[in-house]
């Protein structure tokens, strides 16, 4: 795990058949931890354990179900997510408690929809604020951020449209599960995007 800003750090595997490296978060907060969209990762998993302050797995997508039910069971966490996502996953894993939008996780944590690409967004009161996003926002390269591509969501117009609810937010960080995401300018980097 590498430590992003303080209080927040991320893992990265590639796995699958596209390679596409995929990122997990692990959220430390004064009144405990979260666990975003675990991916495999047994030194992973053994700090989390060893820190025992975890109190939830969040996953911010369907399509991020991975490894969750592995580290719920192996942790003993229950798993959290958009009660959308909740029905989609029902198969594979049990979310144990629905949000909704706006909605505080613990210590100030907020759940924000991206409903056009049904996920969340999380906003973290770390450092100058931070959002991690699932898969609307992609990482091409140091501290440049692409909207998700065309070929998942055609109507990128309405992409842009449902992010704009994160501008609402202060924040410096914006992280994401596919790349590096920013740790500084974050906000001035969607607004730019965003257009």
């Amino acid at each position: 795990m590498q430590e992003l800003i303080p209080g927040i750090s991320k893992w990265t595997v590639v796995e699958g058949e596209h390679l596409v490296p995929k990122g997990a978060f692990f959220v430390n907060r004064p009144a405990g931890s979260l666990v975003v969209d675990p991916v495999l990762g047994r030194e992973e998993l053994e700090a989390i354990k060893a820190q025992g302050t975890a109190k939830a797995i969040v996953l911010l997508t369907a399509s991020h179900v991975r490894h969750t039910a592995d580290f719920a069971a192996e942790l003993g966490l229950p798993v959290w997510a958009l009660a959308t996502v909740a029905a989609k996953v029902k198969e594979r894993v049990k979310v144990d408690r629905e949000l909704v939008d706006g909605e505080e996780l613990l210590d100030g944590v907020k759940a924000v929809e991206i409903a056009v690409t049904g996920e969340m967004a999380l906003y973290v009161p770390a450092g100058a604020g931070t959002v991690v996003v699932a898969d609307a926002l992609m990482a091409r390269g140091a501290g440049e951020i692409s909207l998700i591509p065309p070929n998942f969501v055609p109507d990128q117009e309405a992409v842009k449209a449902s992010l704009r609810k994160l501008l609402q937010y202060d924040f410096g960080a914006l992280l994401v599960s596919h790349g590096q995401g920013v740790t500084t300018g974050g906000r001035e980097v969607l607004q730019r995007l965003l257009g």
